[in-house]
């Protein structure tokens, strides 16, 4: 009677571990998806003081899209496609798409801290541009919901 109560045990212990065990890349990249307000903004180590007035929103998509909007006097966008792996990094080519010119590339790698009402991504953003050269800075972006 007791192996088969002890059994019993182990049986729903591994049960309930499959059922409401926890799969830490799943919730952290739901947790991922949807609007953020970008609150901080630095490169190479120097903060944008402007970052405030941009009133950036990064959007996030399920389906690996991934935009920064920015409402400055012109503003403009940078939309593309992301992936993001069970460690959390991410890795987005986003393309400018406003003006009519513009045809500036951010290629960004970056670690992703993702909690509930705050993002944070620490990695590297190489810019690219026809019109100045490629530059490779360490970006921090931190962001709200």
């Amino acid at each position: 009677m007791t192996k088969i109560y002890t059994a019993a045990v182990v049986a729903a212990a591994l049960l309930a571990i499959t059922l409401f065990g926890c799969n830490t890349e799943e919730d952290n990249e739901t947790g991922l998806y949807g609007n953020w307000n970008v609150t901080a903004w630095s490169e190479d180590g120097v903060a944008d003081p402007d970052v405030a007035s941009y009133n950036a929103v990064l959007t996030i998509t399920e389906a690996g899209v991934m935009t920064f909007a920015f409402d400055t006097e012109e503003p403009f966008n940078y939309t593309g496609n992301y992936t993001i792996d069970g460690a959390n990094q991410i890795n987005a080519i986003l393309n400018e798409t406003t003006g009519n010119s513009e045809i500036n590339q951010w290629e960004m790698s970056v670690n992703a801290n993702i909690g509930t009402s705050e993002l944070r991504m620490e990695g590297t953003t190489i810019k690219r541009s026809t019109f100045w050269d490629d530059d490779n800075v360490a970006s921090v972006i931190t962001a709200t919901r």
